[in-house]
């Protein structure tokens, strides 16, 4: 009859300083939609007026309020659409503004201003149609 003898040899992982996995987060920029509820009043000489519905999209997919998408650090331009609805639907419309976005992020933030020409602003980038 043969004995065998089973060792059990502790190791650790470091999984802080793996490069593969920050390999794989470089390679991703994180959009996150930042509008507030207060970003989106519109303020008429008759009141302030919050819309019914409004909705924002990164190239046509729905990014929710307070969500975040990531794309390609290879993507260098992005559309930003938002939908908005005000008095169920009655006053309505959309726009889409192309951003090239700044080389080398890993972050940008989406805000809003019925003030600004663009209305649907990035932080990292440039628009560059509208």
């Amino acid at each position: 009859m043969h004995a065998f003898l089973i060792a059990f040899i502790p190791f650790t992982v470091n999984t802080k300083n793996n490069p593969l996995e920050e390999k794989l987060k470089s390679n991703r920029i994180t959009i996150t939609n930042n509008i507030k509820p207060d970003m989106l009043t519109y303020k008429h000489w008759t009141g302030k007026y919050n819309p019914d519905s409004f909705k924002v999209f990164v190239n046509d997919t729905e990014v929710a309020q307070g969500a975040a998408l990531e794309i390609s650090s290879e993507t260098k331009t992005i559309n930003l659409k938002f939908d908005y609805s005000f008095v169920n639907g009655k006053r309505a419309g959309s726009k889409t503004v192309s951003y090239k976005l700044n080389d080398d992020i890993t972050q940008a933030n989406i805000t809003f201003s019925w003030d600004s020409d663009n209305k649907i602003i990035i932080d990292n980038g440039t628009a560059v149609a509208s």
